[in-house]
């Protein structure tokens, strides 16, 4: 709520911060050496994945016109369910399938670290989305 008085587009921080910290930390979970090291960062990484949408998804509510958000919302939603639970595990396998000749049974673990770099990529939008949403609605 402190960061939202200041304008919307100042939550997103939470956003950045939350995809740019699952890019190290879902990596450290795949080479992690011990199976309770894992467990442990798996949480950690959850939590910062499960936080941002909210945010996301309160900026979107904001920005939107008032007849509009639950359209927005909805359009919000399903780009996240068919991105992150529909093409991503086909992509996973796929590069998985890929990787498999050149690195035999770690080809899932290489495929998912691949993957990682799509979180990072996300953090750095939410960097552009945040500068144009305090641009465009500054004290909302």
């Amino acid at each position: 709520d402190r960061l939202a008085r200041r304008g919307i587009g100042h939550t997103l921080i939470i956003a950045v911060v939350a995809n740019l910290f699952i890019v190290p930390a879902y990596l450290a979970v795949l080479w992690a050496p011990a199976v309770s090291l894992a467990l442990g960062i798996t949480f950690l990484a959850a939590v910062a994945g499960s936080i941002f949408s909210s945010c996301a998804a309160a900026t979107v509510q904001t920005v939107t016109p008032l007849g509009a958000r639950g359209l927005g919302v909805a359009i919000f939603s399903v780009s996240v369910g068919l991105l992150g639970q529909g093409l991503s595990p086909f992509a996973v396998g796929v590069l998985s399938d890929v990787f498999a000749a050149t690195h035999g049974r770690e080809s899932l673990r290489v495929a998912l670290s691949v993957c990682m770099v799509l979180p990072g990529i996300a953090g750095l939008l939410f960097i552009r989305v945040r500068a144009l949403t305090i641009r465009d609605f500054p004290k909302r």
